[in-house]
């Protein structure tokens, strides 16, 4: 997982945080970062949903 993506469990939901501000551009580093996150997500047992959302004014 890179700095750029906050990784966070609530029940079986996973939540992947862009934080690359000002816009949170999909760079190599936030790329590397959601594919990191979806591959952990998918190896703990009882996930059910990932949410990807963008950390302030833009997604």
């Amino acid at each position: 997982m890179t700095d750029k993506i906050a990784y966070s469990r609530h029940d079986d939901i996973v939540v992947l945080r862009i934080e690359n501000p000002p816009v949170n551009a999909l760079s190599q580093a936030v790329r590397q970062g959601l594919a990191d996150g979806m591959d952990r997500a998918e190896a703990e047992d009882g996930v059910r949903a990932v949410m990807i959302v963008g950390e302030g004014r833009a997604f």
